[in-house]
């Protein structure tokens, strides 16, 4: 049986810190959460609020460097998805910077941005696909991981656990049944190593280049089948992944209860089968630039995903 430990904490620099706007969102946050007395903090953010730039910044700074994106490009990339998009992030309370991010699409308008891209990137409808799985996937409870990204000095695994607790534990008080996401094959192999195999390949879709990936590979996961399996063979794992419990010591969690409770889920569409009615009825929109999972710079230390995206 595997345990989650905690890395040891060190404070360490940014290439490019924030700026002083987004310095004081941190201040004001951590203030008024009052959870300062822990390294770091989890936190939840819906794509309105004004600390989601928080969230923001991480991404767009994580995947210039790692791809040479830029915030014009971001936002073209996922405009059409912000009024769907959820953040977890991480900041070092000590230094109050954000260090680590997650973009989560919720069900909305423009569809999940993981299944409209593997029609325009591979070539085979979303539909098509999900059937073939077997999994009776319902639209309003499939989520997509859209990006992780963490910075330059806080990629020895902690930040990388408090994302994926963020979002498994959402999406356990959610009661998602699925997850989809496109990932470089290189931190697919890394994800499945320490989150005891989340994601299963979709009948006869290999991998495939993907901008500046080589090999990067569309992947669903049926969620409660996952979740079942981890509380049999790793109640550590689990508590850590999906109860959001085991970081304490370095990381606070957020008032799950409060942020789930208040309506944050934005756009829930009518109920319907993802297998029957595609990509939640939309095509999303016009064919862009299509991104994937990679790493950033070195490769990372196992369960540290330094940046992904679909």
């Amino acid at each position: 049986m595997s345990t989650m430990t905690v890395p040891p904490v060190e404070a360490r620099p940014e290439a490019c810190p924030p700026d002083d706007r987004l310095l004081a969102l941190s201040r004001d946050l951590m203030a008024r959460t009052d959870r300062r007395r822990s390294p770091f903090g989890l936190y939840l953010f819906r794509s309105d609020e004004p600390a989601a730039e928080l969230a923001r910044h991480v991404e767009a700074e994580v995947f210039d460097e790692a791809f040479g994106n830029t915030r014009d490009l971001m936002a073209d990339e996922y405009g059409p998805y912000e009024g769907a998009s959820v953040f977890c992030c991480v900041l070092d309370h000590r230094r109050g910077l954000p260090v680590g991010a997650l973009r989560l699409i919720l069900p909305g308008p423009a569809g999940l941005k993981s299944l409209v891209d593997v029609e325009q990137g591979w070539d085979r409808p979303a539909a098509r696909l999900l059937a073939a799985t077997g999994l009776d996937f319902e639209a309003g409870r499939t989520w997509d991981i859209a990006t992780l990204a963490v910075a330059p000095g806080y990629r020895d695994g902690l930040v990388s656990q408090a994302l994926y607790q963020g979002a498994c534990t959402s999406a356990r008080r959610r009661h998602v049944s699925a997850l989809v996401t496109i990932l470089d094959v290189r931190v697919l192999r890394l994800v499945q190593s320490r989150l005891a195999r989340p994601f299963r390949r979709y009948e006869g879709v290999g991998s495939a280049e993907y901008l500046d990936s080589p090999a990067s590979l569309p992947v669903w996961s049926d969620f409660e089948s996952w979740r079942g399996r981890v509380l049999h063979e790793d109640p550590v794992l689990h508590d850590v992944v999906f109860e959001g419990r085991g970081l304490e010591a370095a990381v606070s969690a957020p008032d799950w209860d409060a942020f789930w409770a208040d309506g944050a889920q934005p756009q829930r569409p009518a109920r319907q089968r993802l297998r029957r009615s595609g990509v939640d009825g939309k095509r999303g929109p016009a064919p862009g630039p299509i991104h994937r999972a990679a790493q950033a710079g070195s490769a990372p230390s196992p369960g540290c995903v330094d940046a992904e995206r679909s």
